[in-house]
């Protein structure tokens, strides 16, 4: 069924923007399925693969690639318009298997409001900004978003924190969670504006992947939700402090209130 989120999963295969990602067939090795980017019909500017073909996980990885902001992507799914508006999400691939997202706020001059989702990886996040002409002076860093404890997601928070110019950025993560060098705690339905075009909404109040997981959802004007590890391509996160009930529970509330909206 169609959702009204282009879910961006923890291990989302690169491709260039517009896509349409097939699923790949189940394989002896689990991380070669381990993911992929769901994106809405009317959201795909072009397709790349046939229909029906597969799609190997183990493709090159890209560097850096752009997903949502003033593109082709953007345009497809708001038109013309609305795409000058929209936020710009960068992905960056982390440690060996993990994603950064970069979230950028372009309506307004230089320096651009900026934060970051699960920025594991410090020396890999700051050669993509490098790369993406986000240097300092270029942006204002504004925030992190850390959906769980876990090192591989918060494990970059307190190095980040290190970097002149970044020192200032607030550091949230969920309120039952014990997260790297954060300053603020967040709650289901809590929203934190980066930018004047980009705010950040929280999604919790059960045991996903652990007891304090969140996940960010940028709800307009191209939605998009960050899960780190509550959904992966075919499967939910492992339930590291809580019970299947309970995480069997979470993702049924999550479904219903996908389908509500």
């Amino acid at each position: 069924p169609s959702l009204p989120f282009s879910l961006l999963y923890k291990h989302v295969l690169p491709a260039p923007v517009g896509t349409k990602l097939f699923d790949s067939s189940l394989r002896s090795r689990p991380r070669d399925t381990a993911g992929r980017q769901i994106l809405r019909h009317s959201q795909l500017s072009r397709v790349e693969l046939r229909e029906g073909a597969m799609l190997d996980g183990r493709e090159s990885v890209v560097p850096l690639r752009r997903v949502m902001a003033g593109g082709p992507l953007a345009a497809a799914a708001s038109g013309p318009a609305e795409a000058a508006e929209a936020a710009e999400v960068l992905i960056v691939p982390t440690l060996d298997d993990n994603y950064c997202y970069i979230l950028v706020d372009r309506t307004a001059p230089p320096p651009f409001p900026l934060a970051f989702v699960d920025p594991s990886d410090p020396e890999a996040v700051f050669a993509a900004l490098e790369s993406a002409a986000l240097g300092p002076g270029a942006v204002k860093p504004v925030a992190i978003f850390t959906t769980h404890h876990h090192w591989d997601h918060a494990g970059g928070n307190a190095e980040m924190l290190k970097r002149p110019g970044f020192e200032g950025m607030r550091v949230y993560g969920g309120k039952d969670d014990s997260v790297q060098a954060c300053t603020h705690w967040m709650a289901d339905g809590d929203v934190v504006h980066v930018g004047p075009a980009l705010a950040v909404r929280a999604i919790g109040g059960a045991c996903f992947h652990t007891r304090g997981s969140l996940m960010f959802a940028i709800d307009s004007p191209t939605p998009a939700l960050f899960t780190g590890d509550v959904a992966f391509c075919g499967s939910c996160g492992a339930n590291f402090e809580g019970s299947v009930c309970e995480v069997a529970r979470g993702h049924a509330t999550l479904w219903r209130s996908c389908v509500a909206q």
